[in-house]
């Protein structure tokens, strides 16, 4: 749901990422940025403020993605995940389930390990590379 709490610190983060180049949204959490990428953007922002693991859900639209944008309860903590990673972890034959929608993936973000749990039993990835990032490099 876009809030105008979630859409600002979507804004923001689009824009970090963008680092100058234009960002125009394309619709279905989706922008383009510069000429050809295509981030989707994933928000989680729990009451808590002091939470350390957000859940995100992969799916079909997050593989037509250049990249897999998880954003984890405020701008300042984000990844910007390449394509390639995230077919990775959906494609995974243990991944997590949702029992009500087959082809949704349940992932979680840990920001103090920078890691990504998405499949059994306990499979994890770092990701701290792709931590506040920029489309094509780092932050």
């Amino acid at each position: 749901m876009r809030t105008p709490h979630r859409q600002a610190i979507v804004e923001s983060v689009v824009r970090t990422i963008a680092a100058g180049l234009p960002a125009v949204d394309i619709g279905n959490w989706k922008y383009r940025v510069g000429q050809e990428a295509i981030i989707h953007v994933r928000i989680h922002c729990p009451k808590a403020t002091t939470s350390v693991r957000f859940l995100f859900d992969l799916n079909p639209n997050s593989l037509s993605a250049d990249y897999e944008v998880l954003i984890c309860g405020r701008a300042t903590t984000f990844y910007v995940i390449p394509q390639d990673v995230v077919a990775r972890l959906y494609d995974d034959p243990r991944h997590y389930k949702n029992n009500r929608h087959p082809a949704i993936h349940p992932i979680r973000v840990d920001v103090v390990a920078h890691e990504v749990g998405f499949a059994r039993p306990g499979k994890r990835e770092q990701i701290a590379e792709y931590f506040n990032s920029t489309v094509g490099g780092h932050a």
